[in-house]
């Protein structure tokens, strides 16, 4: 599944690896990961979506989805201060 991100002016692209269920379950998981830069994520104890820009060690809860296309990451990292993000499919 495709997903557009808009940040600001900014817009981005990922690849999620597959559609999400309401609620995401997390039978069958890992206890948790620790997810590379670029990665996109869901954080089951907040029930948070995550774009990984930076570096993230190992957590229990995280579930990784997908991947940030091309620069992404290295775009968000850049940006300061309070930003909203608007995500579609």
């Amino acid at each position: 599944m495709r997903l557009q991100i808009t940040i600001g002016d900014q817009h981005f692209q990922a690849t999620l690896e597959g559609p999400l269920p309401a609620p995401l379950s997390l039978d069958g998981q890992p206890a948790g990961v620790d997810p590379d830069v670029g990665d996109v994520g869901y954080y089951a104890p907040g029930n948070d979506f995550v774009l990984y820009y930076g570096d993230q060690s190992y957590y229990d809860g995280i579930v990784v989805l997908g991947r940030m296309d091309g620069d992404a990451a290295e775009r968000i990292a850049r940006m300061d201060g309070s930003i909203k993000v608007l995500l579609r499919p």
